[in-house]
C-alpha cells in the first residue's frame, strides 16, 4: 500500500486571503496551505506528487479575463480542491471548501457557488467533504447540500439533509446551530 503524504498545518488557519488587487491572491492561498516546491518533490508515489503539483499549478497559474464569470475566477480553486481529494487530503481541500476572499468570494465558496446558481457544484463539494471531519462540520456540510438541493426543488432530499444536519448539530449539543434550522 502506498504511503500517504501528510503535512501537518495549524488547524485554525483563517481562510480570509488578504488582497492587494481585485484578484485572489493565489501565491498567498499556496503559502497558507503550506505547500512548497521541496515538499512537493519529496512526495512520494509519483502518482499523488502529480496530484499535488497538479494543484498548485491549478491554483497559480489558472488565468481569467476581468468580464469573466465569477465560475470561471474560481476554477483554479476548484480544480485544486478536486486534486486534494484524490489524494484525501481532506485538510486541504476544506481549507478552499471554506475559502473567503472579498470582494469575489464574500462567502464561503461552497455558499457562494449557490449564490451564484451553481448548485451541482456545491453539491458535489459537500458530497466530498461529508464524514471527513466532526460532527459539526458534518452538520454544515450536510446544511449547505440542503441548500442546493432546496434551490434544485429537490424538496424531499433537502429535508432529509436538513434532518441528518439537525441530528449532527443535537449529537455534539451545538444549540445556537439548532436554533437557526
Amino acid at each position: 500500500m502506498a504511503e500517504k503524504f501528510k503535512v501537518s498545518f495549524p488547524s485554525q488557519a483563517s481562510t480570509d486571503i488578504e488582497r492587494e488587487d481585485p484578484r485572489l491572491n493565489r501565491a498567498a492561498f499556496v503559502e497558507m496551505l503550506l505547500l512548497n516546491p521541496q515538499q512537493v518533490k519529496a512526495i512520494q508515489p509519483r502518482s499523488q506528487r502529480s496530484h499535488y503539483r497538479a494543484a498548485i499549478n491549478w491554483m497559480m497559474l489558472h488565468q481569467s479575463s476581468a468580464d469573466a464569470s465569477n465560475l470561471v475566477k474560481v476554477q483554479g480553486f476548484l480544480e485544486a480542491f478536486h486534486h486534494f481529494c484524490e489524494v484525501e487530503d481532506w485538510g486541504r481541500a476544506r481549507l478552499i471548501f471554506q475559502l473567503e476572499s472579498p470582494p469575489l468570494l464574500p462567502d464561503t465558496l461552497y455558499r457562494q457557488l449557490n449564490v451564484w446558481g451553481d448548485y451541482f457544484s456545491s453539491i458535489e463539494l459537500c458530497c466530498q467533504m461529508l464524514g471527513k471531519f466532526d460532527d459539526e462540520f458534518d452538520a454544515i456540510v450536510l446544511n449547505a447540500w440542503g441548500n442546493s438541493c432546496n434551490e434544485l426543488a429537490r424538496y424531499e432530499e433537502a429535508i432529509v439533509l436538513y434532518e441528518r444536519a439537525l441530528e449532527s448539530a443535537q449529537r455534539i449539543g451545538n444549540d445556537e446551530f439548532m436554533a437557526a434550522h
